[in-house]
């Protein structure tokens, strides 16, 4: 028994979580304010007048005899203010003690992203009460391991793999991590964190709101999280099977209305690696004899079906046979969101996954194109008879396409 799929003909987009607070202003002690002013110097009456007062003015009430240099005695008081070269001057900021509660949930998540939060107390100026775990895989990189905030491509919002972050409701502010370990001990793009946070800091940072690029706020505010462990499981909503079951890493279970990450193995690598080893797929529970585990990405449901042979016209005892797009097998499908109307050259309705058009005496014999119009399946160009259309081969099949346009969106 294998694990096949339906694949996505539409582009997820980036999900950027630039949600990013206001600062707070955590009052912080301030310099203590001492005055280095000296006093005048005693001024006495010169001690010898022997000389003539013709000749030697008397000058004690107009200059004293023991002046110098004036650049060298007028010296300007000290203000009191620290002295910018002198850094011990200032105490080292204190940062305020949070508290995590061990509730987890997931804040979101896409194809290349997700985001894990958890409540803390106090509440930061009544608007940053959420601690973040943002993890996004734009770059080649390992999801799993330890890793060092504020390091490397860790050390901005803007550019980070594993964010840990202070959101608000103000998108230009923010508290970042600029110190601390994180280590990841199960990928957390599965919905599972095994997690642990040691001696993390997050200091309050400016946020570009388009790039989402962030720069410390000079003097400002800092938070240090108290080192936790995290161990928590999400499924996907409408699991109905036990929890022991969802990524036990030993079955795909097939029937259990979300899917389970086990059906869809995936590797360590980045994602599209060229060279990256594909996994072996798991058993499959629940499935007998030639039935395969289908994922439906519409509705993101697994479920057993039949298989059945379209090119050599062997029908479904129940159902509709498509053909294979790639996945291993030709699939007997009896769901209305799979399969359309639409006969050749009519529009199919609009929607971001692959559809089935044409259906004649229980096969479906066309596609409906990223352009939702219902297209003759072929295996060579010269069966396309229309201008401009050529036999567009399905992803991983040398043969086996539809007869269309080149795409609008390439």
């Amino acid at each position: 028994m294998a694990v096949v799929a339906l694949a996505l003909t539409g582009c997820s987009s980036k999900n950027t979580n630039t949600q990013s607070p206001a600062p707070g202003n955590n009052d912080a002690p301030e310099a203590d304010a001492t005055s280095d002013a000296q006093e005048p110097e005693d001024i006495s009456e010169p001690e010898d007048a022997d000389q003539d007062d013709a000749e030697q003015p008397d000058t004690s009430e107009d200059a004293p005899e023991d002046a110098t240099d004036p650049e060298e005695d007028a010296q300007e008081p000290d203000s009191g203010e620290p002295d910018a070269d002198d850094e011990t001057d200032a105490p080292p900021k204190e940062c305020t003690q949070i508290e995590v509660s061990p509730d987890w949930a997931i804040a979101g998540q896409d194809d290349v992203s997700i985001a894990y939060r958890s409540v803390i107390s106090p509440i930061l100026d009544n608007q940053f009460g959420l601690l973040t775990l943002l993890f996004e895989r734009y770059n080649p990189g390992p999801d799993v391991g330890t890793f060092e905030l504020g390091t490397g491509q860790d050390d901005n919002y803007g550019t980070c793999a594993h964010c840990v972050v202070l959101p608000g409701p103000d998108p230009t502010r923010a508290y970042f991590a600029d110190r601390g370990t994180l280590e990841l001990r199960a990928d957390p793009y599965r919905r599972r964190l095994e997690a642990s946070l040691t001696n993390v800091r997050l200091v309050e940072v400016e946020v570009d709101g388009f790039t989402r690029a962030s720069t410390p706020i000079p003097d400002g505010n800092c938070v240090e999280v108290p080192d936790i462990e995290i161990s928590a499981l999400f499924p996907r909503p409408g699991w109905n099977c036990p929890l022991s079951q969802y990524d036990d890493g030993e079955l795909c279970h097939c029937e259990c209305g979300a899917i389970d990450p086990d059906c869809n193995p995936t590797s360590d690598c980045f994602p599209l690696d060229p060279d990256c080893p594909t996994p072996e797929p798991l058993p499959v529970a629940e499935c007998s004899g030639e039935q395969v585990c289908n994922f439906d990405p519409e509705l993101e449901t697994t479920a057993c079906t039949e298989t059945c042979d379209w090119a050599g016209r062997t029908p479904c005892a129940q159902g509709t046979c498509i053909f294979d797009t790639g996945f291993d097998a030709d699939l007997c499908i009896d769901s209305d969101n799979r399969l359309d109307e639409a006969t050749i050259g009519q529009p199919c309705r609009v929607s971001n996954f692959q559809k089935f058009c044409n259906v004649d005496n229980g096969f479906a014999l066309g596609y409906c194109g990223p352009n939702d119009v219902c297209r003759s399946v072929c295996d060579d160009d010269a069966q396309c008879t229309e201008p401009d259309h050529t036999c567009r081969r399905f992803v991983g099949l040398e043969g086996l396409g539809y007869c269309g346009p080149e795409p609008e969106d390439g």
